[in-house]
Order: structure tokens, then C-alpha cells, then sequence
């Protein structure tokens, strides 16, 4: 049994499920290892900037920890508006991402380099396929898979047909965009697995 079989065998253990858990477009969300930039407009002495640690936490004076990872920065923004609010007379804070943590997405199985490919801006499935030298012959196209870490933190698995002759011409325009951490892998063909 290969490594890309094994691999195979056990994501797709996890659930199918349909295009639209994937959402297109959406606020870039804190990640492990982003530097965010805290301004309190009228409690200057707390301005700070800091990094978001590997459990996804903050350390923040006068209100401890909080969790930054998977939230928004509007999101964060308002938790801590709300969490301030007890301690200070005016909370107003704005945050800033200084600095992105190294955002990528991974591509294996049936590709003529498999890799570790950075994700920079909006990306989809068939340019991280080329980044990774493209997909091989013995590759099943229609069978593509992409794994994303669900809201609960377990994988999610969709399969992609990326079959080019087979749709029109912008069928791609319809897959999802990739985010940082998705997993790409390429299966091989029946045909292939009996050579």
C-alpha cells in the first residue's frame, strides 16, 4: 500500500460533504503565529503588540487570555471591547495584523512534486496543482480531493472533478478558494493501480 493510499484510506474516513460548507470569500481569520497590533485610543499605556502563541491564545494586561485563533479581527475587536468594558471607562481598541504567520497549503499524491506551497492571496485548487509541478498521468482528475479543518476542528473532506474536457469552461470559476492548512491530494487512476 503506498502513502498516498494510506492517506486516502484514512481521510476518507471523514465525512463527504457538499460545496457549500466552503465559503468563496470571507475576513481573514488570526492564525497561530500572526503579530496583531492592539491601539487603545484612550488608554494609551496598553497599546502593545504581541504574537499569537501556539494554542492560539493571547496574553492581555488586566484581562488575561483570550482566544485569537479562527477569529476575525472585527471579531476579537468586540470581545475585547466587551471584556475592557468592566475595567476601563472607554475600551475603544482597534487591532491591526502586523504580521501573517507562514499561511500554505499542502499538495500530494498523484503530482510531479509534491509540496508545501504558500498560500499568497486568493488561490484555487488547479494553481496550487501547477505550483506542484501538475498533475501527473496516472492522476484521477474527477476524484480530487480537497481536506479542510472543519469548525470543530475535525477534518472535512470534498471531492473536486477537475476534469477539464468534461465541463465547460468555467467550471473552475466554481470551485472553492483555498485556505491556509487545506490539503490537496490527487488519487491515482484504477487503471494505474493495476499497473
Amino acid at each position: 500500500m503506498t502513502r498516498s493510499s494510506i492517506f486516502l484510506s484514512v481521510f476518507l474516513a471523514a465525512a463527504l460533504v457538499p460545496a457549500a460548507v466552503y465559503p468563496q470569500t470571507g475576513d481573514y481569520r488570526v492564525g497561530a503565529g500572526d503579530a496583531l497590533d492592539f491601539k487603545f485610543f484612550y488608554n494609551p499605556e496598553l497599546n502593545d503588540s504581541m504574537q499569537v502563541r501556539p494554542d492560539g491564545k493571547l496574553s492581555l494586561p488586566l484581562i488575561g487570555d483570550i482566544v485569537a485563533a479562527g477569529h476575525t479581527v472585527a471579531e476579537i475587536e468586540a470581545d475585547l471591547k466587551d471584556r475592557y468594558s468592566k475595567e476601563l471607562a472607554r475600551p475603544d481598541v482597534n487591532i491591526a495584523v502586523k504580521t501573517f504567520a507562514s499561511q500554505r497549503v499542502f499538495v500530494g499524491g498523484e503530482v510531479n512534486r509534491p509540496a508545501t506551497i504558500p498560500l499568497l492571496g486568493d488561490m484555487t485548487p488547479q494553481e496550487a496543482i501547477l505550483d506542484a509541478g501538475g498533475a501527473k498521468r496516472t492522476a484521477a482528475m474527477s476524484k480530487v480531493i480537497l481536506i479542510r479543518r472543519g469548525d470543530n476542528g475535525q477534518p472535512v473532506v470534498q471531492i473536486l472533478d477537475m476534469t477539464p474536457p468534461k465541463q465547460p469552461a468555467n467550471q473552475f470559476a466554481t470551485l472553492p478558494r483555498l485556505q491556509p492548512f487545506d490539503v490537496i491530494l490527487l488519487p491515482e487512476t484504477k487503471i494505474a493501480k493495476v499497473d
